[in-house]
């Protein structure tokens, strides 16, 4: 078999700024082959431990010893490097390696002068300890930051230009003892990065819409937006903060425990956040959630303040979702609860609130206080008429899609011109659980082939192979359809590779690799390559 002239993924990711690695090879020689990526927003995935993580590049470390190594026991902060007295404190001394702050009155503590920095963004992160409801942070960059936490493993992004300082205060209201360290400060880039997912456990490229999480807080529960309510015979919920390891790997879940004493659906504890739809269209709830008293234990997965599906939690961790369409503008509660007809108690541990206008839900996208978007993503890589041939050639791709949407538009990936007029294309077609091939020469159909699968949301590998009078579409090792009438494009037509309709918009699923061949390839190759 002919060597693909330009190919993706087959295990072989790499990614780095703005760039996804396509590569071609011949013999034992390799060419690399950047693909562009434009996403203008911070993305998580699934890295290949099974942890949930921000895709991210940093810099070096701007904070000179923020773990306070070799610091003796009782030295005043203020006599190191970069630290400053804040509003003078009861005392700001390092006791064990940590910065401990302890003020009897507000906004005192003590700040760290960072000097000027390059613009750009920077990622902040720091453990904290102390009284309950501790934690004041804040930065004076660009713009002013204020961060308020309970204890825990902190990180905040934000931007900065120039004289930048960070102040780090009491516990809460800004007095009591709270204890910092671990502090780093790095320059971050998270735009333009590619996401490599292993949410199977096996690597593939995540390309998702834009979308927005509409919870304002997807960590911390113990925050006023989300309410702790209980009927009949039943105890408000508990919320422990930081209370053990969530699927980010460090301890930020929390602990929820709804107790019923009742037997009844009247008996009931809740835990839910309000919100105002639009009235008309899906929206999609998900929570990771994990059994906190070694059995499995049932509830409640509340979707509009009174009722929901019912939902198990094991000892495992587990995102569960819930997509419902809005039918009202009025409030509307999404949370879990407890009912004395179900179980009586419920002790879960749970992580990663989200609630985002859409039929399926994307990757988490993490929360400190205010709604967060992550943008599109978008894959192109154009002048590349030498890696394709117009004339024949076969397209190949393993990939799967989020969410088998019927009659919905089509989601295409394409070989073409810049323009949807002339391209060759591998789309998810707007019938239900169908794949479609499709040649387009000049605006005119030329092939249009279809084949339904099971289930969209699985892998299938899918060829198209295209010549003159001869089109053909491969998907798990079969020939599906044929069409032996058509023209193809003149010489070098073809010269961009996209993850969209050949002239904009965007694919959402999960891929693989792909692969593109300059010859077409005989069938017995083309199942070899499907299979």
């Amino acid at each position: 078999m002919a060597n693909p002239s330009l190919q993706i993924g087959n295990g072989k990711f790499a990614i780095k700024e703005n760039d996804l690695l396509g590569y071609s090879s011949s013999g034992t020689k390799f060419f690399p082959i950047p693909i562009t990526m434009t996403r203008a927003t911070l993305g998580s995935r699934v890295n290949p431990s099974g942890l949930v993580e921000d895709v991210e590049l940093l810099g070096s470390e701007e904070i000179v010893n923020g773990s306070f190594t070799g610091v003796a026991n009782g030295t005043d902060v203020a006599t190191l490097a970069n630290w400053n007295d804040y509003n003078s404190p009861t005392s700001k001394n390092v006791v064990d390696n940590k910065l401990v702050i302890v003020a009897q009155g507000s906004n005192k503590g003590a700040y760290y002068d960072l000097g000027s920095l390059t613009a750009g963004t920077y990622k902040l992160s720091v453990d904290i300890t102390g009284d309950v409801g501790a934690g004041g942070l804040f930065i004076s960059a660009t713009s002013s930051h204020n961060i308020t936490t309970s204890v825990g493993t902190v990180e905040y992004y934000f931007a900065a230009s120039g004289s930048t300082l960070i102040f780090f205060r009491a516990a809460a209201n800004n007095v009591g003892t709270t204890s910092y360290t671990n502090i780093s400060v790095k320059k971050a880039t998270i735009d333009g990065l590619a996401r490599v997912d292993y949410t199977d456990g096996t690597a593939s490229l995540l390309v998702e819409p834009q979308r927005t999480n509409l919870i304002t807080y997807s960590e911390d529960f113990s925050q006023s937006v989300w309410a702790k309510n209980s009927v009949g015979n039943a105890s408000a919920p508990i919320i422990t903060t930081n209370y053990a390891t969530s699927p980010d790997g460090t301890q930020n879940a929390s602990r929820l425990q709804l107790t019923v004493s009742g037997s009844t659906s009247s008996d009931k504890s809740f835990l839910e956040n309000l919100f105002n739809l639009d009235g008309s269209s899906s929206y999609t709830l998900t929570f990771y959630i994990k059994s906190n008293n070694g059995s499995n234990q049932n509830l409640i997965f509340l979707q509009n303040s009174v009722s929901g599906n019912a939902i198990t939690a094991t000892n495992q961790w587990v995102r569960i979702q819930q997509t419902v369409t809005s039918n009202t503008t009025n409030s509307r509660g999404f949370g879990l609860m407890a009912l004395g007809n179900i179980q009586q108690s419920v002790d879960v541990i749970i992580f990663g609130a989200q609630l985002e206008l859409g039929s399926y839900a994307t990757s988490y996208i993490k929360t400190t206080g205010i709604t967060v978007t992550r943008n599109t993503d978008q894959y192109t890589k154009t002048g590349i008429s030498d890696k394709i041939n117009s004339e024949e050639g076969v397209f190949f791709i393993e990939m799967a899609t989020f969410l088998d949407e019927g009659t919905t538009a089509d989601k295409w990936i394409a070989l073409s011109d810049g323009t949807a007029n002339n391209s060759v294309r591998i789309a998810y077609s707007g019938g239900a659980n169908t794949i479609r091939a499709y040649l387009n020469v000049g605006g005119s159909a030329q092939a249009d082939m279809t084949y339904a699968v099971t289930d969209v949301t699985q892998f299938s590998k899918i060829a198209f192979s295209y010549a003159a009078n001869n089109f053909n579409l491969w998907v798990d090792g079969v020939k599906r359809a044929t069409d032996t009438s058509g023209n193809v494009f003149s010489v070098n037509t073809l010269n961009r590779l996209g993850l969209d309709n050949g002239g904009g918009g965007s694919f959402p699923g999960k891929i693989k690799q792909l692969q593109i061949y300059k010859t077409a390839l005989s069938d017995s190759e083309l199942a070899t390559l499907t299979t």
